[in-house]
């Protein structure tokens, strides 16, 4: 919810009385999907925000968890580069700049 509030510019509401405007959001078009067995809303043209929903499909249970443990990794390691400035080289980078 938090992600679709933040790309299409919306705000919470908890009741539908007094509702303005201002607290809608935008988006062209909305729809949903039928992949595999699941059904997805689409949502696209958000003046907003950018955000993207990744499918991941595989042949087994086992293969799909891992597939999401590494692509929630990789993605915690871009958000933190983009948070933080600082970096700290790994794989023996300061033991072979100490050496030279």
């Amino acid at each position: 919810m938090a992600r679709v509030l933040a790309a299409t510019g919306a705000s919470l509401a908890s009741t539908t009385r007094g509702l303005t405007a201002a607290a809608l959001g935008t988006a062209s078009r909305f729809e949903e999907r039928q992949v595999g067995g699941d059904r997805f809303n689409l949502i696209t043209g958000c003046g907003a925000g950018a955000s993207a929903t990744i499918v991941l499909r595989g042949g087994s249970p086992a293969f799909v968890d891992e597939a999401a443990r590494s692509l929630h990794d990789a993605i915690m390691i871009v958000r933190r580069a983009l948070v933080h400035a600082e970096v700290v080289p790994g794989g023996g980078a300061v033991d072979m700049e100490l050496s030279r």
